[in-house]
């Protein structure tokens, strides 16, 4: 039994965001098998957030909710900060249409196209519904790219692995519809490509 939750906690660390992938499977590889079962469960709850969630909490945008999800968080932090190498501050100031941007098929097939994902499986039935489809995730991929490269992005903020950008704006769907969305992206320390890390709804505010 405990290796079925070990298999199942190890397939819902692989995000698609290579930052939190290398975190997280830290995590579950090095302290996992020494944590308190408070721990676990709140390793396993954090497991089920979403990439933007769970990036807040390990930036310290968010609270975590209890004192064991705290010190898993601390723990996260501390590790990601550990591996930190030096990086050029410089690279927050740089505007997003400065990199080349990247959509990996992986993170198009495996979770924002897969209705099956524990995650990311909303994230997928509203790209559906939007006229995206698995058969042909370049679809999107395109979509996402024109996305990235058209609207502006918010403040850049620098964190221990690289540089985060939120960018909001509308986005092009196959049924003609335009929708707000935001995607993050993320570019490494001594990278010149940013990589998407996710896309979501934007909810429309009166």
């Amino acid at each position: 039994m405990e290796n079925d939750e070990l298999a199942r906690l190890k397939w819902l660390c692989r995000r698609g965001a290579r930052e939190l992938d290398i975190a997280l499977d830290h995590w579950l590889k090095y302290r996992y098998p020494n944590a308190s079962e408070k721990e676990r469960a709140a390793f396993a709850a954090l497991l089920e957030m979403e990439d933007p969630q769970l990036f807040d909490l390990l930036l310290g945008n968010a609270e975590a909710a209890d004192a064991a999800q705290r010190e898993v968080v601390a723990q996260l932090r501390r590790d990601g900060t550990s591996g930190q190498v030096e990086g050029n501050r410089s690279t927050a100031e740089r505007t997003l249409g400065a990199y080349k941007l990247t959509v990996e098929s992986e993170k198009l097939s495996r979770y924002l196209l897969n209705e099956r994902h524990p995650v990311s499986r909303q994230k997928a039935l509203f790209f559906m519904r939007l006229g995206f489809s698995p058969d042909r995730p370049e679809l999107l991929g395109a979509a996402l790219l024109e996305h990235g490269r058209l609207n502006a992005s918010d403040e850049p903020l620098e964190t221990a692995f690289g540089v985060k950008f939120v960018v909001d704006g509308p986005l092009s769907t196959p049924d003609g519809r335009i929708v707000l969305l935001r995607t993050v992206w993320f570019i490494e320390r001594a990278a010149d490509e940013a990589r998407l890390v996710t896309a979501y709804p934007v909810e429309k505010h009166p």
